[in-house]
């Protein structure tokens, strides 16, 4: 598993690739420059601000929503995975 370091999260895709109607495939890639929805699997200790190490506001299980172009991929054995500092998280969205 991946470790986080201070204000790191790490974030599993959970939109993947999505199938129209009339049974058209349109890939993850094709969502690329907006926002998406991500899974936190992993969070760092935290931010450190005027010296203070801060609490994350996500958790790891969260929803959050993470605009392309601010996270990292990473591809592992395990699949792959996204980091991203907190701050580039702009929502979160409860589970259904």
């Amino acid at each position: 598993m991946i470790t986080p370091l201070w204000d790191k999260i790490v974030l599993k895709d959970i939109e993947g690739e999505r199938i129209t109607s009339g049974g058209i495939i349109i890939p993850a890639t094709v969502t690329k420059g907006t926002a998406k929805q991500y899974e936190v699997i992993a969070v760092g200790e935290g931010p450190i601000q005027d010296g203070n190490l801060i609490d994350h506001r996500v958790k790891v299980g969260d929803v959050v929503v993470v605009q392309d172009g601010s996270k990292i991929t990473i591809d592992t054995k395990d699949g792959r995975y996204y980091m991203c500092r907190e701050v580039d998280c702009i929502a979160t969205i409860p589970k259904e």
